[in-house]
């Protein structure tokens, strides 16, 4: 009976943490909504909060924070087209990288950019077509290829970045973080 009481314990634990993260994701993106030229890197900052969930409790509660916070993000701003960028790009793409770095080495990146071209195609399409957002703002429209390369190569930083941010909280932080929090 006292196994129980400490897993059922843990699990609050678990959802505790998950939801103070979607609660920190969501207000990111509130920020995000009010910032014209900058929200994309809000959108990636706010990214990071999903890569704490899935460090320290795992993928079944990232995806429900994930959804969560793409979810609320959609009923908090409709009108705005980050919450479809959040949800296709941003948000997954911490679960995404946990699966792909299981896999051989050699297939990372490959499999990375086949991920982000067609998510770029996806999200050009909904925010394009369902959305009416012009993201060329009027300008030439051999601008919108100059924004997909610049994409990719925002994309492998991010990737770096993610993975340089993981290696610094796994080495220096997370003994702390977890006292703060008392997940464990």
């Amino acid at each position: 009976m006292k196994k129980r009481k400490q897993t059922a314990s843990g699990e609050v634990k678990k959802l505790t943490f998950s939801a103070l993260m979607c609660a920190m994701t969501v207000a990111m993106l509130a920020v995000a909504s009010f910032l014209g030229d900058i929200d994309l890197t809000v959108l990636m900052l706010s990214s990071l909060f999903m890569v704490f969930v899935y460090v320290e409790i795992g993928p079944p509660y990232t995806y429900l924070c994930w959804l969560a916070s793409s979810l609320l993000s959609f009923l908090f701003f409709p009108t705005r087209y980050f919450w479809v960028v959040y949800l296709f790009l941003f948000g997954f793409y911490p679960i995404l990288k946990g699966w792909i770095e299981r896999a051989k080495r050699i297939l990372w990146w490959p499999l990375k950019l086949v991920w982000l071209n067609i998510t770029l195609v996806i999200v050009f399409f909904i925010v394009t077509f369902l959305l009416g957002v012009d993201l060329t703002e009027g300008g030439p429209s051999w601008m919108i290829w100059v924004l997909y390369g610049l994409a990719n190569l925002s994309f492998i930083c991010y990737d770096i970045l993610i993975s340089i941010l993981v290696r610094i909280y796994l080495a220096r932080l997370r003994e702390k973080f977890l006292k703060i929090f008392h997940i464990q």
